[in-house]
């Protein structure tokens, strides 16, 4: 399994990766935080800028009390 981007060949993840594990992605094109979604109770990832070796995080990760910040209930 790898990640790839339409019509490209998949480049392969280290073997050794576990759950819990971060990955770092360059660009996530289409997929941008822009066009996230909470369609499926899940939220949306930190957005991390990493310039010169150092990490600032732009966005926060969304948790649970987010997503259901808004819902009114039945």
């Amino acid at each position: 399994m790898g990640v790839s981007h339409a019509g490209e060949t998949p480049s392969p993840l280290p073997a050794d990766l576990r759950p819990g594990d971060l990955i770092a992605l360059a660009a996530t094109g289409a997929h941008h935080y822009s066009m996230a979604s909470t369609h499926n109770l899940m939220g949306r990832p930190p957005v991390v800028a990493v310039h010169n070796g150092r990490a600032r995080l732009l966005v926060r990760r969304e948790v649970e009390q987010d997503l259901m910040r808004r819902d009114v209930g039945l």
